[in-house]
């Protein structure tokens, strides 16, 4: 059976999150141009400032997605 997928508004709470989901992105940057990109971590929570400010912008939204929630 196919898990449903759902959307919502993402909120500060979910930064550690976002900081977890960030490290693909991480590595691949990484990979790509090591100076300036920092490499992916096993401590995620490194990146919670960058992560957490984007819910301090205003007009900036963040959504996440959930499977089978």
């Amino acid at each position: 059976m196919d898990e449903a997928i759902t959307y919502r508004t993402a909120t500060v709470e979910d930064a550690l999150s976002l900081c977890e989901l960030g490290q693909l992105l991480n590595a691949v940057h990484h990979a790509a141009r090591p100076d300036i990109y920092a490499a992916a971590t096993q401590d995620f929570s490194r990146d919670f400032p960058h992560w957490s400010g984007l819910f301090e912008k205003p007009g900036h939204v963040v959504f996440i997605a959930n499977v089978g929630h």
